[in-house]
């Protein structure tokens, strides 16, 4: 039996026995239950985000001041550097323009722009 259907069992007694006093008090120990659970929920989400961006980060690596994901098929990315190291957040760059062997590729996040080799 969990907390809430235990406290929701006990207000009733108290509410047929006529203490109103208790029973407003195991109301609050219904309500604060609830807000209890819900921060737990919300822990366990950003705990499962934590291991993802550790999993991601493993993979990582640094290649012209960009981010590639280091993978058995070969690197994926560019990804910008600001984006992940400031939110976590893998933002794929695009190229706006090619000189030789250079390209420029842009954020369209943070709208940084980066040269790196052609990939």
């Amino acid at each position: 039996m969990s907390l809430y259907s235990f406290s929701k069992d006990v207000a009733k007694v108290a509410k047929e026995a006529g203490n109103i006093n208790l029973y407003s008090q195991i109301l609050e120990i219904q309500e604060k239950a609830l807000e209890l659970q819900n921060e737990n929920a919300e822990l366990k989400k950003q705990i499962e985000e934590l291991k993802d961006n550790s999993d991601i980060a493993k993979q990582l690596i640094t290649q012209d001041n960009v981010y590639y994901l280091e993978n058995v098929e070969g690197n994926d990315g560019p990804f910008c550097t600001g984006c992940w190291d400031n939110s976590s957040k893998l933002i794929r760059l695009h190229v706006n323009e090619r000189d030789n062997a250079r390209s420029l590729t842009n954020c369209t996040k943070c709208e940084k722009s980066v040269w790196s080799d052609l990939y």
